[in-house]
């Protein structure tokens, strides 16, 4: 008990931004990410992926495999597919700590790994959430 509680007590940063938006139903919470728009402006999505929308600009000029649609006026609109390439690079560079220059070169090489490890990442992420949750509520108990 010691280890695990000691795992969950860690000071860890608030993941809850990066979480995608869901129907809220138990069903879909901790399965395959449901989104709720066509297409989301980039404030948005920065907030969805807990980044500044500066730095979801400059990926784009980066990585080829993002480009969001534009309007007339320049307005950024993402799918929820580039929403998902986002989430893929924020994990190489910010998890995994990858130059962007490695990054890139691993989303050609293994894309699909990239995907279902980010995925995955992503859900051990929601469940330390959710155990913490549970471990602050039993500890109120007391």
């Amino acid at each position: 008990m010691f280890g695990i509680k000691s795992l969950f007590l860690q000071k860890q940063p608030n993941r809850r931004q990066g979480r995608p938006l869901t129907n809220g139903s138990p069903d879909t919470e901790h399965s395959v990410e449901k989104f709720e728009k066509k297409y989301y402006k980039i404030s948005e999505v920065a907030e969805m992926i807990g980044l500044p929308s500066s730095t979801l600009r400059f990926w784009e000029s980066r990585f080829t495999i993002i480009s969001p649609r534009r309007n007339r006026a320049g307005i950024r609109f993402y799918t929820p597919a580039d929403v998902e390439k986002l989430r893929m690079v924020a994990f190489l560079v910010k998890e995994k700590g990858l130059r962007l220059e490695a990054a890139e070169e691993e989303l050609r090489n293994n894309h699909t790994g990239v995907s279902r490890r980010a995925q995955a990442i992503t859900r051990l992420h929601d469940i330390r959430d959710r155990l913490q949750e549970l471990l602050d509520s039993l500890n109120s108990l007391r």
